[in-house]
């Protein structure tokens, strides 16, 4: 049940700011609420509390890293919820990907990664019910919109082309902007600058396989199993 999956989270060990506006003791009791409001009272109640420093404050544009441990379940709300709530849901996340972390709290350890960004973590989740997501009519297709800008490219070989430049073949979720951009990539629990990342061959279909070039990157960093992410959402700071 989501409310088993909501009380399985420790969200006083999640990394909590230092910031009066951070308001942890209210998340759990406000996701159990919102799954089950049915009311424009209700929902707007218990979205009220994940807005004003659950998981975001609103009045201040700003996301805390409880954030990427509350985007599954609010999914869940969104996939099992009354339509008000689902749209409630809807909002919180968008807020998420779009709100910036204070600085020294912008990112997260996920399943398979140290050091995430949390929009990066968010959107992963976003992606990973896409179905779910598109349900909700236009406000879902402009989450999705959102959580495809926070790209992620999972590299499984990696040939060098010449000095300094690396062509990585992998799966691509989201969409790589155009032109070229800058990244960060991670391999195990370190981070590297890539200075530019440059789409080669695009996906061809929902597999996601593509193949890009890493240009200012050592080809020995660039290995099997490491991911890539938007350099500009690791510096993403309040």
């Amino acid at each position: 049940m989501l409310s088993d999956a909501i009380d399985a989270v420790d969200w006083s060990a999640v990394p909590a700011p230092p910031n009066p506006r951070y308001r942890p003791e209210v998340i759990a009791d406000s996701l159990k609420e919102l799954a089950t409001a049915t009311t424009l009272d209700q929902v707007a109640d218990a979205a009220s509390r994940l807005a004003g420093g659950g998981i975001v404050h609103d009045h201040s544009g700003m996301v805390f890293p409880s954030a990427s441990r509350a985007a599954p379940l609010l999914l869940g709300i969104m996939a099992q919820g009354h339509p008000r709530a689902r749209a409630a849901a809807v909002g919180l996340l968008d807020d998420a990907l779009r709100f910036h972390p204070l600085a020294g709290y912008n990112r997260v350890a996920t399943e398979h990664e140290t050091h995430v960004p949390i929009c990066c973590a968010v959107a992963r989740s976003v992606r990973s019910r896409r179905d779910v997501v598109l349900a909700q009519g236009r406000p879902g297709k402009g989450l999705l919109t959102e959580a495809r800008l926070h790209w992620r490219f999972d590299i499984e070989e990696a040939l060098p082309v010449s000095e300094g430049v690396v062509a990585a073949f992998g799966v691509l979720e989201g969409v790589l902007p155009s032109p070229p951009v800058g990244g960060e990539l991670h391999a195990g629990p370190a981070r590297f600058p890539v200075p530019t990342v440059e789409t080669e061959y695009p996906p061809a279909d929902d597999t996601g396989q593509a193949c890009l070039l890493l240009k200012g990157v050592p080809a020995e960093e660039a290995v099997a199993g490491s991911a890539l992410h938007p350099a500009a959402c690791g510096e993403r700071e309040h």
